[in-house]
């Protein structure tokens, strides 16, 4: 009878303690516990799937169940207590996973950071077909112009009149960025250009690069303005701008600004 008595209190004992582990029900909860699964483990099908159709409550219901695991508060489907409750097990599992959730909120960051530096080069580098074309309209538009100028608008695009334009830097330099030179040229077509050289003297990239031109008719009066621009320019490195004039009687010119981002 006494061992009967034995028996049946070890048998008590036994079933007061659910069969799942504590810390892997508590590994589970944080990771899936939106989709139920901690539930589905324990016997809690019902909650289970009413915590699979609602994300565990939009998470709240999830987080409600993490602490009571964290906490030995939590019971299966017949209430009993998970089996092998540790402190020590439980606080490690949280460390472990701050760490790895900081490392991958690094890693992510980085990686969305540099998607959007690509995406901007990207959006920069469709700008430079644009500003070809408008260029090219312009100077199409250039071309209607000279042919209904005067007589003194055609002599002007000789070549020897363009070679006799007159030039002037108002600044040498800006934002690191050296003016060495400035020229009037033509292009293959026989559109006149101011033309000259930029050296870019610091130890980081000029991106978006402009170069304003103030131009004068033989008066020295004001006629317009052109200008030139480059993606970038990397250190140490040398561009050479071609301004396009689009009036034939323009007789000098002036470099006024140069900016860069």
């Amino acid at each position: 009878m006494a061992n009967e008595l034995f028996f049946d209190h070890e048998t008590t004992e036994k079933d007061l303690e659910s069969n799942q582990s504590s810390t892997f029900i508590f590994i589970i909860a944080s990771l899936v516990g939106v989709l139920g699964i901690h539930r589905f483990l324990t016997g809690h099908i019902l909650i289970g799937v009413m915590q699979l159709l609602t994300l565990g409550g939009l998470g709240i219901w999830t987080i409600i169940d993490v602490f009571a695991i964290a906490t030995n508060n939590y019971e299966d489907s017949k209430g009993r207590l998970l089996k092998n409750y540790s402190k020590k097990a439980i606080g490690i599992t949280i460390i472990v996973f701050a760490i790895i959730s900081l490392t991958c909120s690094k890693s992510i960051a980085a990686f969305i950071t540099k998607q959007l530096e690509n995406m901007q080069e990207e959006l920069s580098r469709l700008e430079t077909p644009l500003d070809n074309v408008t260029i090219a309209k312009k100077n199409s538009r250039t071309h209607s112009l000279l042919k209904n100028d005067s007589q003194t608008a055609k002599q002007t695009q000789k070549q020897g009149d363009t070679l006799n334009l007159s030039g002037e830097n108002i600044i040498k330099s800006k934002v690191g960025l050296h003016i060495i030179n400035s020229e009037p040229c033509e292009s293959a077509k026989g559109v006149r250009m101011v033309c000259g050289e930029v050296v870019n003297a610091t130890k980081e990239y000029k991106n978006n690069v402009v170069i304003k031109i103030h131009l004068f008719n033989a008066r020295k009066k004001f006629v317009a303005i052109t200008e030139d621009k480059v993606y970038s320019i990397a250190p140490g490195e040398t561009w050479r701008f071609k301004a396009p004039i689009y009036y034939g009687t323009v007789a000098g010119y002036k470099i006024v600004n140069i900016t860069s981002n």
